[in-house]
């Protein structure tokens, strides 16, 4: 049974979340790389800056949705979609 841990244990500087794989996972291996490099290109991206915890969540949100409409898509047509053909708008609801 695959079970998440919602309270991650954080003991001498690390942090120990429990968050198996999906049953129909193609590569572990693919997905730690993939994992640390997007957590490295975030703190790369905010160093310096006083960037939320709640605004990196909500990015990381946003970008998933869209990874997760780019593979419905190329599921639907049997091609890829390029990232740089995508439109990416974000409407701050605050101004509007």
């Amino acid at each position: 049974m695959n079970t998440q841990t919602s309270q991650p244990r954080i003991a001498n500087d690390y942090i120990d979340i429990d968050l198996p794989l999906l049953p129909n996972t193609d590569n572990g291996e693919d997905v730690a790389r993939l994992v640390f490099g997007i957590l490295d290109d975030v703190a790369n991206l905010t160093a310096g800056r006083a960037t939320s915890h709640r605004d990196i969540v909500q990015a990381l949100s946003i970008a998933t949705a869209v990874r997760a409409a780019m593979a419905e898509t190329a599921s639907r047509s049997g091609q890829r979609i390029a990232l740089d053909l995508l439109d990416v708008q974000i409407a701050d609801a605050r101004m509007n």
